[in-house]
């Protein structure tokens, strides 16, 4: 779906970004994952679901890309 979104002259180029920051985020929440136990384990349950929850909402506002025509 992420590729879809992007025309095609810098698709290569956003499917970088996307990449390099999704590495940079998961080194992140190493060290987000890390405080949060330290400071308690329920803090960390609450603040992953609470997450989730967001991205499972979020997702229903997403456009569909199924069946459109790219531009070039």
């Amino acid at each position: 779906m992420s590729a879809e979104n992007f025309p095609t002259d810098v698709r290569t180029t956003a499917m970088g970004l996307m990449a390099a920051s999704g590495r940079i985020g998961s080194v992140l929440a190493q060290f987000a994952n890390t405080y949060l136990i330290s400071v308690s384990i329920t803090l960390l349950l609450v603040v992953s679901s609470i997450m989730m929850l967001g991205g499972g909402v979020l997702s229903k506002f997403s456009r569909e890309g199924s069946g459109l025509a790219l531009t070039d």
